[in-house]
């Protein structure tokens, strides 16, 4: 393999490590940014089911100040809390996508309908429960004390001592009952209860007592009217009873129905927190593993690439150690000097370019020698063969040729005859003076046959 070939695949791993990093960098961060989608997505989840607990435990705080304080105030502000548990289910049911969760929180919600529907019948029943005493127990026993106190200033008049003394006492037990319904209607407890329908039984009594005690027409006017302010009074009353007994029974039953709604939704809250660690752990995993993987690939790439840069580096160093003893044996004369790097491509080219000097100067040298020969043999106007050579070389060959002709022409400007023989004694060479003597066939022959 060339080395250049070798230096472009060096750089081709590197560039295909470095690909190969960034895709994996890429994969891991795109499945994290997904896996952490899914964690905020959860977290979301986790934070609404939190804020849905919240709202059901307030929605039992304000239905316990109901019950102690029956004011409908309290139950406005429970229905406030199913609203906005209501209003987070829906931003729940967005977020969810398993369908055991979906199944959860569909459980979750109908229990908050069913809730909702128990807290209206609970204002509904407190509203009647305060209506009754508003508009029928309490003008009805105000106008049975004021027919009391006719009666007894009736049956004083009359000197009757006994319906007086009865009157009287009517007249105390339904200060009593007044003040137990007034107390009954704030605090629908069964101790207040119990003590209403008491007082109603014993004052039913005493008028009885009443009744028989009156004779006049006057007075029966008075007891008629007096009979039909109360029976309505106690009628209301023990409708008052039966109200507040639902009311605590639906009360008891909501806090339940909210107590199993908050259960529901601590076990959805713990389904999803489960679900969100799990993803937390798969993103910490997966962040782990890409770094991981990372930092092996970027230590790979590193070893790799200092392996391919040491055979490279290395490789040249032989071609250019082989390039310099070769170099240095041209320099020095010595042109049997051969290069042992069997390289290709442009490196291989140029050594090959470097081969063709020793080459060049031994073909020059050879000339020289023969020039040398020719010349010793008497051809003065032997001449070089410059065409053969390119540049520097060509010019070598025509100055070295220059100086011969000048040579020649210093011969031939020479007045005497002169000839030169080769070994053989025949001539090779004459200058212009023996040529005007003896002519210019002279060459091969001896001076015998020329003069």
């Amino acid at each position: 393999m060339t080395t250049k070939r070798k230096i472009i695949l060096g750089f081709g791993i590197m560039i295909l490590l470095i690909g190969i990093v960034a895709g994996v960098g890429y994969f891991s961060l795109d499945k994290a940014s997904s896996a952490f989608l899914n964690y905020r997505r959860l977290a979301r989840v986790d934070v609404a089911s939190s804020n849905a607990l919240a709202e059901t435990l307030s929605y039992t705080c304000s239905l316990r100040l109901f019950r102690l304080t029956k004011d409908t105030k309290n139950v406005d502000e429970a229905y406030a809390n199913l609203d906005a548990a209501d209003k987070l289910m829906d931003e729940i049911e967005t977020l969810l996508r398993i369908q055991e969760n979906l199944d959860l929180l569909k459980k979750v919600r109908k229990e908050v309908a069913e809730v909702r529907k128990l807290t209206g019948v609970l204002r509904d029943n407190q509203l009647k429960f305060l209506d009754l005493y508003q508009t029928t127990v309490r003008p009805n026993m105000r106008e049975v004390g004021k027919n009391l106190v006719i009666l007894i200033g009736i049956s004083g008049a009359a000197g009757n001592s006994r319906a007086v003394q009865l009157e009287a006492e009517a007249l105390e037990l339904l200060a009593a009952n007044r003040s137990a319904t007034a107390r009954f209607s704030e605090n629908p407890d069964e101790e207040y209860s119990t003590a209403i329908r008491d007082n109603f039984l014993t004052m039913n009594a005493k008028l009885a007592e009443v009744d028989a005690e009156v004779v006049s027409s006057q007075g029966r006017a008075a007891m008629k009217a007096l009979r039909a302010a109360f029976d309505p009074a106690e009628k209301a009353g023990q409708s008052m009873r039966e109200f507040a007994a639902a009311l605590n029974k639906e009360i008891l039953t909501a806090v339940a129905l909210n107590m199993d709604l908050e259960k529901s939704l601590r076990a959805l809250s713990d389904s999803v927190s489960k679900a969100r660690n799990v993803v937390g752990a798969e993103i910490n995993a997966a962040n782990a593993n890409a770094q991981l993987f990372m930092i092996g690939a970027s230590l790979a790439g590193i070893l790799l690439g200092l392996l391919l840069a040491i055979v490279i580096i290395l490789g040249i160093i032989r071609v250019l150690r082989d390039l310099s003893a070769f170099a240095t044996a041209t320099a020095k004369g010595d042109f049997s000097a051969q290069v042992h790097t069997h390289e290709k491509g442009e490196i291989g080219n140029m050594i090959e370019s470097m081969k063709q000097i020793p080459a060049a100067l031994g073909g020059i040298l050879a000339d020289y020698q023969v020039l040398e020969k020719r010349i010793e043999a008497g051809v003065l106007n032997a001449r070089g063969e410059a065409a053969k050579y390119q540049g520097g070389f060509a010019t070598l060959i025509n100055g070295t040729n220059e100086i011969l002709a000048r040579l020649n022409m210093v011969i031939d400007s020479i007045p005497s005859p002169v000839a030169m023989l080769n070994k053989e004694a025949k001539i090779e060479y004459m200058n212009r003076a023996a040529m005007a003597v003896a002519g210019s066939d002279f060459q091969g022959k001896t001076c015998k046959q020329v003069f």
